[in-house]
């Protein structure tokens, strides 16, 4: 009778180690779902550099990069209404002179006066694709005849802004 009573204290002893031991745990999971976006990098020429402007057309290449994951297009403008360069001087001079002609930007079979109203430059056609490089060509016409000379630290100046669009 004392060994079942031992036996059965060391089952209940063994019952309750087996309890204090077991630790409580809980699992649950979670759905991530993830979708990429239409997306589209438009990176235009930063070595345009100042310009020592002269009677004739002055020119400066370039390239401009596109990278998209869809079909796309670029769209270009300048800041002035005319796409003129304009005198200034740490911001456009009140009253100041500006060219006669407007700044083009050129490509292989395009030419785009400038204005500050969107215009297409460029599409990628069928090809949603990481782009090479394109060469681009900014030109400003000066004419000798009206354009006159503004002496430093003021000069003529414009700003010219890519936009790259997806195209739906």
């Amino acid at each position: 009778m004392k060994l079942r009573i031992g036996i059965a204290i060391l089952t209940i002893m063994s019952l309750l180690i087996g309890l204090c031991a077991a630790t409580l745990t809980s699992t649950a999971s979670t759905e991530i779902v993830g979708d990429i976006g239409d997306q589209i990098d438009v990176t235009p020429p930063s070595n345009t550099g100042s310009w020592n402007l002269i009677s004739g057309v002055n020119t400066v290449d370039g390239t401009l990069v596109v990278s998209s994951n869809n079909l796309w297009g670029v769209n270009v403008k300048s800041d002035q209404s005319d796409g003129k360069m304009k005198e200034y001087s740490a911001g456009y001079v009140t009253g100041g002179k500006s060219l006669t002609n407007p700044m083009h930007v050129k490509m292989t079979n395009k030419d785009v006066p400038l204005t500050n109203q969107d215009q297409n430059l460029i599409d990628s056609g069928t090809s949603p694709v990481s782009i090479p490089p394109y060469a681009i060509t900014f030109s400003q016409e000066v004419d000798p005849t009206y354009d006159t000379r503004i002496n430093p630290p003021r000069r003529y100046h414009i700003v010219v802004t890519f936009t790259g669009f997806i195209q739906y």
